[in-house]
């Protein structure tokens, strides 16, 4: 009986878990995040026919002032093209209450940049993450993940 337990118990965790992200890169923030303070993450793609989900996980202390974050997302693709894109991202709601997951001095959340999409290109695709807040200096972010994901469709 405990053996047939722990194997549902086993089952149960395991399928609980997420899907596995193929790029994970989290980039440290040491103090304040200013403007000048650019966050670089490369992905290289070797598959044009795989759709992807792209997401953002964004870890701030409690004490972080502000309802969301502005960040400037740019991207240089394989053949040099550079599209940049502004981003207003919740952190918190109206009531001020945190959006994510919280322990006792840290919050986690994960936002999804672009889902169900293909890669037009093969090769590296350069991203860079700046902070584009109303404020120079930037208190209580403490790092920023750069995640990419399978999906389980193939067109």
């Amino acid at each position: 009986m405990r053996k047939l337990a722990f194997i549902l118990f086993s089952i149960l965790i395991l399928s609980s878990c997420g899907p596995t992200a193929i790029h994970s890169e989290n980039m440290e923030i040491e103090g304040d995040w200013t403007y000048q303070d650019k966050l670089e993450s490369t992905i290289t793609v070797s598959d044009t026919l795989i759709n992807y989900d792209l997401a953002l996980k964004l870890n701030h202390s409690k004490e972080f002032g502000f309802q969301n974050i502005y960040l400037d997302i740019q991207t240089v693709f394989p053949d040099g093209k550079k599209v940049s894109k502004p981003l207003s991202l919740q952190v918190a709601t109206s009531a001020g209450i945190w959006n994510g997951k919280c322990n006792s001095k840290d919050c986690e959340i994960v936002f999804s940049l672009q889902d169900n999409f293909k890669f037009k290109d093969l090769g590296d695709h350069q991203f860079t993450i700046g902070q584009y807040s109303r404020e120079d200096k930037l208190e209580g972010i403490n790092s920023v993940e750069l995640l990419l994901f399978e999906t389980e469709s193939r067109k």
